[in-house]
């Protein structure tokens, strides 16, 4: 984008230039030839006319020239501040905040206790999970042992302390998944807050390289120029078939002053 914003601004400064350039052509060529007008065709007083109207075109070029001059400085500042920000990467086919690798590795330093405390969750409920199938397992083989009649009364008894030992297993890893979660619960919150911090680092750092040259600046003079190159309507805009009004505004008073008579 930034890229695509300078080019767009030097074609616009190419199209000035070139404006520039022909109305100096111009003003040269015609004051030129009004010049090597015969006295005979030409009273004075109209000569100077001409030439006074010719030499409109000149000064319309050179503030043309001074407008492209410094909006080439703005370009130059503005190239330079995005080659320092922004650097090539992928053997050039993208750019990259300066920054960029060093927040994101702020960033996955910070998960990283997030990341470790769910991996712990997962093999604890996978050990659950085992443990599970293992009680379920000695259930059955329990309950088969006391049904069968000849099984023996210490068979029957380690077949019910194994399953008492499973269960007993379980529980604990229940318990240790309980506390996993509290843990994981309590690491996201301070990952959160962590997250919270670089990202204000990164808003910081994205201020400091922020270039906000918005506004309009006035420059008021006592005399009255010789020429004039345009008109700026500030604030409001008005036409033969409308006017535009400000929003959010209660009251609103347009001054019309009329170019024939001169009057408000």
């Amino acid at each position: 984008m930034d890229q695509d914003l300078i080019r767009m601004m030097g074609g616009y400064c190419k199209i000035d230039r070139t404006r520039a350039q022909a109305l100096l052509l111009f003003s040269q060529n015609w004051t030129k030839h009004v010049k090597n007008q015969p006295r005979i065709s030409s009273y004075h007083t109209t000569k100077c006319a001409q030439l006074d109207t010719i030499s409109i075109a000149k000064h319309l070029a050179r503030a043309d020239d001074n407008r492209c001059d410094a909006l080439e400085t703005v370009i130059n500042n503005y190239r330079t501040r995005v080659d320092e920000t922004y650097i090539r990467v992928n053997f050039g086919r993208r750019f990259e905040h300066c920054r960029f690798r060093e927040f994101k590795k702020l960033f996955k330093d910070a998960h990283a206790s997030v990341t470790e405390s769910e991996k712990n969750l997962d093999k604890l409920r996978d050990r659950v999970y085992q443990e599970e199938q293992a009680l379920l397992n000695a259930k059955i083989a329990t309950e088969k042992v006391i049904h069968d009649e000849t099984s023996t009364e210490r068979k029957r008894l380690n077949k019910s302390n194994a399953q008492t030992k499973c269960e007993i297993q379980l529980k604990r890893l229940e318990e240790k998944v309980t506390r996993a979660e509290q843990t994981l619960t309590s690491t996201k919150q301070i990952y959160r807050e962590r997250a919270k911090q670089i990202f204000a680092q990164c808003q910081q750092v994205e201020k400091q390289h922020r270039r906000d040259s918005l506004g309009i600046r006035f420059y008021l003079r006592k005399e009255r120029r010789q020429y004039d190159l345009d008109y700026l309507t500030h604030g409001r805009d008005s036409s033969y078939f409308a006017i535009t009004i400000p929003p959010e505004t209660d009251r609103f008073i347009v001054v019309i002053i009329s170019i024939i008579n001169l009057k408000i």
